[in-house]
């Protein structure tokens, strides 16, 4: 297999296989809230803005198209889109083959290939633009590109960026990691003015989330402070064992394990081509997961809340393994562990399909009064 292509074969059999599991299963309960978006668009709704009913009205020809390959079309497509940029900023750090194993580890990824790869949710979109955001930001930083080239591509940041945050919110945490990369290791881009443009184009962008929320009572800011309030609340260590939990199997252990390992690595060699890359890739990653693993000290949380940071962390897995592997191998092909990570999301959606279809008994609560609550098998058909 050529590795510049490898890619190719790996993205056209995934979303393959994606396409088979949208057209054989009905949407999910949450599917079916952000389905409702498309209904009536609006720059902003209650928790999150207008990304996926916009990608929604795309793919169904303006909801003429109802079933679930159609409105679960769009999410596939960005997956697809996703791969392919991950591929491009692995080949960016190291080499092909480091961009072929990160397309592999990226389409392992449990919440990469199946909750923002298959399912309608904001993740899909917000993916394309987080890491097409994370890929101009390699390029603005290498020490290499020409003053007239940056300008472009700060100018392209900023709407990437802006667009990202038109998905979810969380897009913010970009803006995040630049600033703490700027002020650690770049400070002379503080003097540059088309870095503050860049910051403008985003703001611009998302300016119709403040008016939306001005005349909404600011509800959705709201409704999020609430949820990760954490002044009055008592430290629940069980809510961070199952966020612990839930991020260990969402982005596939095998996949944590690769990038646990690369950020011991780290720490002692260099697994990037330059410097600059892999330490923009923990401060693009790492405030998010710390974040979200302190509020779950006190507030439930959601385990793909860090999916975006986990996912930057990808290429850095990548180039690990590819230093794993290349003193062992005269020709360049995946190792074993990655194949094996690629087994995990095909076996979930076998079972899943199975059990959806086919199970003789059903889960959840037995009790007449709450019967089949709790069964994620009910909420994924009937809606």
């Amino acid at each position: 297999m050529h590795i510049g292509h490898g890619w190719q074969r790996v993205g056209v059999v995934d979303s393959s296989v994606r396409l088979l599991a949208a057209a054989g299963t009905e949407l999910s309960n949450d599917e079916v809230y952000y389905w409702t978006y498309a209904h009536k668009l609006q720059w902003n709704y209650f928790d999150h803005p207008a990304g996926i009913a916009v990608l929604l009205r795309i793919f169904t020809g303006n909801l003429l198209m109802q079933q679930e390959i159609f409105l679960r079309l769009g999410s596939i497509i960005c997956a697809a889109i996703s791969t392919w940029q991950i591929f491009l900023i692995g080949k960016k750090i190291k080499d092909e083959l480091t961009g072929l194993i990160a397309a592999c580890l990226f389409t392992a990824s449990i919440y990469a290939s199946i909750l923002a790869g298959l399912m309608v949710l904001p993740d899909a979109p917000q993916m394309v633009f987080w890491l097409g955001a994370v890929s101009v930001m390699l390029n603005i930083f290498q020490q290499k590109t020409w003053e007239s080239k940056i300008k472009r591509q700060l100018v392209l940041l900023g709407m990437l960026i802006g667009l990202c945050i038109m998905c979810k919110v969380h897009g913010i945490f970009l803006w995040g990691g630049i600033f703490l990369f700027v002020i650690l290791y770049e400070r002379k881009m503080l003097s540059n003015p088309w870095f503050y443009l860049a910051i403008m184009v985003t703001g611009i962008i998302v300016l119709p989330v403040l008016f939306w929320n001005i005349k909404n009572h600011f509800i959705t800011y709201v409704y999020h402070s609430n949820r990760v309030n954490i002044w009055n609340s008592r430290i629940q260590l069980d809510g961070f064992g199952r966020q612990l939990a839930g991020e260990f199997f969402y982005n596939n252990p095998v996949n944590v394990v690769l990038i646990i390992l690369s950020l011991f690595a780290v720490r002692k060699i260099r697994l990037t081509n330059e410097l600059y890359e892999q330490r923009l890739l923990l401060l693009l990653s790492l405030p998010m997961i710390v974040v979200v693993w302190l509020f779950s000290l006190f507030r439930d949380t959601l385990p793909h809340w860090t999916g975006p940071a986990y996912t930057t962390l990808i290429p850095l897995a990548a180039a690990y393994t590819r230093n794993a592997i290349g003193a062992k191998h005269k020709t360049p092909s995946i190792p074993t562990v990655v194949k094996a990570a690629l087994a995990l999301p095909v076996l979930l959606l076998a079972v899943l399909l199975f059990s959806v279809k086919s199970l003789p008994f059903q889960l959840g609560s037995k009790d007449e009064l709450k019967l089949g609550a709790g069964d994620l098998l009910l909420d994924m058909s009937g809606w």
